[in-house]
């Protein structure tokens, strides 16, 4: 993947993000009907808020790599600064770490969440 495609597939990938984060329309819930109906309405809200972060977190990633392409350092992983594959970065433009990196990263934010 080129340095062009990269920047074309990341615009692209940013305005979808930005369609989804606009269309979860989380407006605080109006009382509705008896407790079974709010408690339904809450478990709804409450799930389009961690969809909500998913993407914030995903666009704050698209956005990293947008500044990396015009830094020249995309394809360069942040952790190691090695080569990050080709075939990693055509199935995932936002990437920032090599397969290696990215999977010790990983580990070390699973263990850091168990602790």
């Amino acid at each position: 993947m080129t340095r062009a495609q990269a920047r074309s597939q990341l615009f692209a990938t940013l305005q979808a993000l930005d369609l989804r984060l606009r269309a979860l329309h989380l407006d605080p819930p109006e009382p509705v009907g008896d407790a079974i109906d709010q408690q339904t309405a809450n478990q709804l809200r409450e799930e389009g808020l961690g969809e909500q972060a998913r993407l914030i977190a995903h666009r704050e990633q698209v956005i990293a790599a947008l500044i990396r392409l015009e830094e020249g350092t995309w394809g360069q992983c942040i952790t190691c600064n090695g080569p990050i594959a080709p075939d990693r970065l055509a199935a995932k433009p936002e990437a920032a770490r090599c397969l290696g990196c990215e999977r010790r990263y990983e580990v070390e934010s699973r263990e850091g969440l168990q602790a």
